[in-house]
C-alpha cells in the first residue's frame, strides 16, 4: 500500500488492474489455450565450504554426539529430517552402509560409510546407548 491510502481504495485499484490484465489475456487468446511465458527464476549456485573449514568446524565441537551427527550429515549428505528419523536398524555395520528410508520425495537410498565414520558411530552407540533411533541429539529419546 502506498502512503496515505485507505484500504478500500488500494483494494479497488488492485482489482481493477487484475481485471484489465485478465481481459487483455483473454482477448489475446491465452484463455483459448495459449501459454503465458513466465520469467526464469534466478537460482544462484550454493556456497561451497573448503575441506579445511569443515574439518576445523568439526574438530571444534566438544560434544561427541553432536560431532558424530554433524559428521554423519556432512559425510553422507543427509538432511535434517533424515538424521532425526534414522533408526538403528538402518545401519549395516557389516556392509558399512546406511539406508535412508522416506527421504526427500519419499525415496529410499543406500549410502556407503567410511571405516572412520563407522567406528565413530559404534563409539557413539557404546557411549550413549540409543534405544530405537540413532539420534538422541536434542536430549529426547526419539
Amino acid at each position: 500500500m502506498e502512503s496515505g491510502e485507505t484500504g478500500c481504495g488500494y483494494l479497488l485499484r488492485r482489482c481493477t488492474k487484475g481485471f484489465k490484465l485478465l481481459s487483455i489475456l483473454f482477448f489475446q487468446g491465452v484463455a483459448k489455450g495459449a501459454q503465458i511465458k513466465r520469467p526464469i527464476k534466478y537460482r544462484p549456485l550454493p556456497k561451497v565450504i573448503s575441506k579445511q573449514v569443515v574439518e576445523q568446524m568439526l574438530v571444534s565441537i566438544p560434544n561427541f554426539k553432536h560431532k558424530t551427527a554433524l559428521t554423519l550429515v556432512y559425510a553422507c549428505g543427509l538432511r535434517r529430517s533424515e538424521i532425526l528419523n534414522l533408526k538403528l536398524m538402518d545401519l549395516d555395520s557389516k556392509r558399512k552402509t546406511l539406508t535412508v528410508i522416506n527421504g526427500k520425495g519419499q525415496k529410499d537410498r543406500v549410502l556407503p560409510l567410511s571405516d572412520k565414520l563407522m567406528d565413530m558411530i559404534i563409539r557413539y552407540y557404546k557411549m550413549y546407548r540409543p534405544k530405537k533411533y540413532l539420534s538422541q541429539i536434542f536430549g529426547k529419546n526419539y
